[in-house]
């Protein structure tokens, strides 16, 4: 049976931080990419301040940063933040208040590609960034 989004959020992984040996994804081979998890993905988003959005490219810049790396890798930073939504829209179907999950419309924007691949209407997203720019 599939694992729900929650429990990939869960899943007990451990980051890494790869050389890379060419280069990958417009980052230069000899870089440091950090190579996160769902959950680093996850507490960045519960961290950042009510009405402050950013770019996927920001908030791999900002793992970067935290974690000393040259560059963060944006194929499973993709992949995480789409898992972190699915999770916080699976604990909303589960009764939960848009107040108490992850407010991951900080960083997935109505029409960027991963708000794309989510069960979700872009104009809920949208109202949800509304709603804290006031």
């Amino acid at each position: 049976m599939a694992q729900t989004a929650i429990e990939r959020l869960n899943k007990a992984k451990s980051p890494k931080v790869v050389i890379l040996e060419k280069d990958f994804a417009g980052i230069r081979a000899g870089s440091s990419m950090f190579v996160a998890t769902p959950k680093i993905v996850d507490e960045f988003i519960n961290k950042m301040p009510y009405g402050r959005f950013i770019t996927m490219p920001e908030l791999r810049a900002d793992l970067a940063i935290e974690y000393d790396c040259d560059a963060t890798c944006p194929v499973s930073t993709a992949i995480f933040l789409r898992v972190v939504a699915e999770a916080a829209l699976e604990h909303l179907e589960q009764g939960a208040k848009t107040a108490d999950i992850t407010p991951f419309w900080r960083v997935v924007a109505p029409g960027d590609k991963v708000s794309a691949r989510l069960p979700i209407d872009q104009k809920w997203l949208e109202a949800r960034r509304q709603e804290e720019l006031g």
